[in-house]
């Protein structure tokens, strides 16, 4: 694993937000452990590829915009993310 620096092409603007979320961090990512190095059904399977391929295109499309300076350039094409982990796990893992 590697650390590399970006140079962005404008300003980053965060939004950060207290959701008054009641889950337990400790619990979610013992749940997210279960999944790994084998997934022995298709919630785990889900997590696997939302935290693998499609992790990576979401990262990839994200460096493309921040070096743009672009939301969302047309160089990439949309990724569902909501979609996906709806798709691939239920709220209770995710």
């Amino acid at each position: 694993m590697s650390v590399d620096p970006i140079e962005v092409g404008a300003d980053v603007h965060l939004v950060v937000a207290d959701l008054n979320a009641s889950k337990d961090t400790v619990v979610i990512l013992g749940d997210l452990q279960k999944a790994f190095p084998r997934a022995s059904d298709s919630i785990q399977a889900g997590v696997q590829k939302l935290l693998g391929s499609l992790n990576v295109q979401v990262v990839s499309h994200a460096l493309i915009a921040l070096r743009s300076g672009e939301n969302f350039p047309p160089s990439c094409e949309k990724i569902d993310c909501p979609g996906e982990m709806n798709t691939c796990s239920p709220a209770q893992v995710i």
